[in-house]
């Protein structure tokens, strides 16, 4: 059986570098929603990316909100 890796004291890091996860998905979602106002990309790419930005924000809140509640 391993074990897993321990951080020692002189490696330790502060832990406002590691990123939240449940903001590092709204920022991604931000940039697919942005996508999908870009007036550059054809409508129906932009249909898509609004597609993705539904679904994965449906996803958000029923998995990483409802473990809140």
């Amino acid at each position: 059986m391993t074990s897993l890796p321990t951080l020692s004291s002189s490696n330790q890091h502060n832990l406002e570098t590691y990123i939240n996860r449940e903001l590092s998905l709204l920022e991604f979602h931000k940039r697919v929603l942005a996508q999908a106002k870009d007036i550059e990309h054809p409508l129906l790419e932009r249909l898509n990316f609004l597609i993705i930005f539904s679904r994965n924000l449906a996803e958000f809140f029923e998995i990483r909100l409802a473990s809140f509640i």
